[in-house]
């Protein structure tokens, strides 16, 4: 394939996928907001708002940097993937840590702790989809990242509207949106072992710390960027 064929490709699966996954995820928070009420659709949003500011702790800077590496040496594709999944499950145990920490010290109802605490999985294993997501765009195959995202979007908008229509409120809607990103996990990890390489967990310290000293600056640059758009 041509490199402009391959540009186009992958610029319209982009648009296309990010597009649908956004029209499907505001249809759905309509309906959400709709279905469970003011309150509840208050501790929704600050569930994921709160946890959401969380994520740049999780992801450490390593999208990028695995984007940059993987394109480098795509034979070490598995190795750089495998170690930065590990990495972010120890970034993950902490950042979890401190959230459950942080909503417990904060004087909010028992409701909205454990909605928050049930949206940090979810922001857990977001974060590994995006790390898969990120050899994707290093082999210049988003068609398998906009496979991902509608997939995603479609099975929670299916199975929240049925929890919504049979009258369950707001934890269990949470519960869904958690099990909906470890699914896009798992199902990320299948298209990768399938279309791209096999992954074979094999622990490197030294390529750990590299991935973690390269981050930083994205870390920092996503911290300021954050603290910019949210600082209200």
């Amino acid at each position: 394939m041509s490199s402009l064929k391959r540009i186009a490709k992958n610029t319209g699966v982009t648009f296309l996928g990010n597009n649908a996954f956004k029209i499907l995820s505001l249809i759905l928070v309509i309906f959400i907001a709709r279905y469970l009420g003011s309150e509840s659709f208050g501790r929704f949003s600050f569930a994921l708002s709160f946890t959401g500011l969380f994520a740049i702790i999780i992801d450490l800077g390593t999208r990028l940097v695995l984007v940059r590496e993987t394109t480098k040496s795509k034979k070490d594709a598995s190795k750089f993937l495998s170690n930065t999944l590990i990495l972010k499950l120890f970034s993950a145990i902490i950042t979890l840590s401190i959230i459950f920490l942080l909503i417990n010290i904060l004087k909010y109802d028992s409701i909205t702790k454990l909605s928050v605490i049930i949206a940090s999985f979810g922001l857990m294993f977001n974060s590994m989809t995006n790390s898969v997501i990120s050899v994707y765009q290093a082999y210049e195959k988003m068609e398998y990242s906009a496979l991902v995202k509608i997939g995603k979007v479609i099975l929670r908008f299916l199975f929240t509207m049925s929890i919504l229509l049979i009258g369950l409120g707001l934890t269990y809607v949470l519960i869904v949106y958690s099990l909906i990103q470890l699914f896009g996990f798992l199902i990320s990890l299948f298209i990768y072992n399938k279309k791209i390489s096999k992954l074979v967990f094999n622990s490197d310290k030294d390529l750990i710390f590299r991935f973690l000293k390269s981050g930083l600056p994205f870390l920092l640059s996503s911290a300021f960027v954050e603290a910019y758009f949210r600082i209200d």
